[in-house]
């Protein structure tokens, strides 16, 4: 566990200290609305809320166009409740955690706004998952995950902005979970 800690914090030195180099660097804060499926006979998810925080850098490809990075901790819970026909069991709260490095490309319409689109490299952080009638346990995680991202960002004063995505991953994330899909709104501090 030290090995992994140890591990995760340089990892996110070497990123941020990049991130300090860039033309606009973004200290995120938000939420976003997750959901997915699952495979479990007699239950249905339900989507659920989780927070998203971090450090996102905008390098500079050309005059309009640039290389969206940074770390971000992002929770991905889901609930799964027991169907009407499935009565017996109890209502399972799951939650997948995860340090993400968005790769994405943007390009900027004006100093003020942007779009961009690209890959997110998800590496499992930590996970709980509590039941009232049972102990429960999330197996055969899958990680990284590489959710497919899109969204835009506008300033709606010099330094202060907001982040609109939409981030879809189509497979396995962990036994019996699948096919997670969130829409979040960040809020930002620019500093350029």
């Amino acid at each position: 566990m030290v090995s992994r800690l140890s591990k995760i914090l340089f990892a996110m030195t070497l990123n941020l200290s990049g991130i300090s180099m860039a033309a606009d660097f973004e200290l995120e804060i938000g939420f976003r609305q997750q959901s997915g499926d699952t495979s479990l006979t007699d239950y249905t998810s339900t989507s659920q809320n989780g927070i998203q925080g971090g450090a996102i850098g905008l390098f500079p490809l050309n005059e309009n166009l640039y290389f969206r990075t940074g770390m971000l901790y992002t929770q991905r819970p889901l609930v799964l409740k027991p169907t009407a026909s499935g009565a017996t069991g109890s209502e399972i709260t799951n939650s997948i955690n995860y340090l993400d490095v968005p790769l994405t490309v943007m390009y900027k319409v004006e100093d003020y706004g942007g779009v961009f689109v690209g890959l997110t490299l998800a590496n499992q952080f930590d996970k709980s998952c509590s039941s009232s009638a049972s102990t429960c346990t999330i197996d055969d995680i899958k990680t990284p995950l590489l959710p497919f991202i899109f969204g835009g960002t506008f300033k709606f004063a010099p330094q202060v902005g907001a982040t609109l995505y939409f981030e879809t991953y189509g497979g396995d994330v962990a036994k019996n979970l699948k096919n997670y899909r969130a829409l979040g709104v960040n809020l930002f501090f620019s500093f350029e």
